[in-house]
């Protein structure tokens, strides 16, 4: 699917048009006629561009999830069911275009919700993260003061079920925490949560508890960053990895990039940057934790991520690629940090995003439907990732 990017250079005048007033607000932007169809108009289905009808239906009605039995939950109420709704909603989704396996969060969120089910702290952690992501899709208030209600209700529930060492319960207060950590409002909450999380991790890993959502957060089988054969560690990886987004940002000035990929790409840059000046390598674990809050959440920057990554948005795809490949640089000068951030599944990420960015391009090649200046876009985000395939260890055909 090609980027939501539109070249700068003239283009010819069009004729003049009605305007539609009930056209997808993808059509409205480019200022041409919309032909209404649904749940995805001709238009856009043609160009292959992210529509507004699809995005709007994701967002305004509640979905039923196929993975996720919901009816008849002890205990849960409508609005429980609303905002689990809308999250698990997302992940099908990605489930469903067989690109789950580009977003890490994705597979966090699929463990999560199967616990969610048998304990209420736990779905009230989803609740809380589901609101919080309505908040910055909708701008709403009731959004966001419901996000604050369900974290405090989530809180309270994980407080009471620290002291309890069994497995199971073990597994719900890793799954509330990483949500909640998600959520933190600062970061020295952010800070005392992940340890929190890595201590869960190591005390399951000492008493010989398992679980799907503990081999997911596995980080790197006993290897340090620097010595994993799964990616590659360049000398001086902060410096390194703000030239990639430097020269992406570059790269993309010629382009009318939208708002929102554009901001997050410079605030990953002005992290790193910020990062690189400051001593912590060093440092005990809870000011290295600190160190991580600023990109402990994506969702707040790209709100429609999750949509337009199910969609194949190449340009979500750079992004997610760019996010993974600042974790790994982070990972040495961090190295408390690692253990519950899962380094080497990131590193894997980055190979499928390349991966998805490469055959799209490559079947756009073999279509009729695209245009010249679309695969010209294509090709050229293609090359882009190669800025994040460069930590990635070339593998033999």
């Amino acid at each position: 699917m090609p980027p939501q990017i539109v070249s700068t250079t003239e283009k010819k005048k069009r004729r003049p048009h009605v305007k539609s007033k009930a056209g997808c607000s993808t059509c409205k932007k480019r200022q041409v006629r919309c032909d209404e169809h649904k749940p995805k108009c001709l238009n856009c289905s043609r160009l292959h561009l992210s529509c507004g009808y699809s995005n709007e239906a994701c967002l305004s009605v509640v979905h039923q999830p196929v993975d996720y039995q919901l009816n008849d939950r002890p205990g849960w109420k409508n609005r429980d069911l609303y905002f689990f709704n809308h999250l698990s909603c997302l992940v099908v989704d990605l489930q469903q275009s067989k690109r789950q396996q580009l977003l890490f969060a994705g597979d966090v969120l699929h463990e999560t919700f199967k616990i969610a089910m048998e304990k209420d702290f736990v779905r009230h952690a989803v609740c809380a993260l589901s609101a919080s992501h309505l908040s910055s899709l909708n701008k709403t208030t009731a959004m966001a003061h419901a996000s604050f209600e369900y974290r405090y209700l989530a809180i309270r529930g994980l407080r009471q079920n620290l002291k309890d060492t069994d497995a199971q319960n073990l597994v719900g207060v890793l799954a509330a925490s990483l949500l909640l950590s998600w959520q933190a409002p600062s970061s020295d909450e952010y800070s005392h949560t992940m340890q929190g999380v890595k201590t869960i991790l190591e005390f399951m890993d000492a008493n010989g508890y398992h679980s799907d959502l503990r081999s997911l957060l596995a980080s790197s089988d006993g290897l340090p960053p620097t010595k994993s054969t799964e990616f590659t560690i360049p000398d001086r990886p902060l410096v390194r990895a703000n030239e990639v987004l430097s020269t992406i940002l570059r790269r993309l000035q010629g382009f009318q990039v939208d708002a929102e990929f554009k901001r997050s790409m410079k605030e990953l840059s002005n992290y790193v940057s910020s990062l690189a000046m400051r001593p912590v390598t060093n440092t005990p674990a809870e000011y290295q934790m600190q160190a991580l809050y600023p990109i402990r959440n994506w969702m707040h920057w790209i709100p429609n991520a999750f949509q337009r990554l199910a969609q194949g948005d190449p340009v979500v795809m750079l992004f997610f690629a760019c996010f993974e490949m600042t974790h790994l640089a982070i990972a040495p000068v961090l190295p408390e940090t690692s253990t519950p951030l899962s380094i080497l599944k990131r590193a894997k990420i980055i190979e499928n995003l390349d991966r998805q960015i490469t055959d799209l391009e490559q079947s756009s090649r073999l279509s009729a439907s695209i245009d010249a200046e679309q695969l010209q876009t294509l090709s050229m985000l293609k090359t882009l990732m190669a800025g994040p395939r460069s930590w990635i260890p070339t593998r033999g055909v």
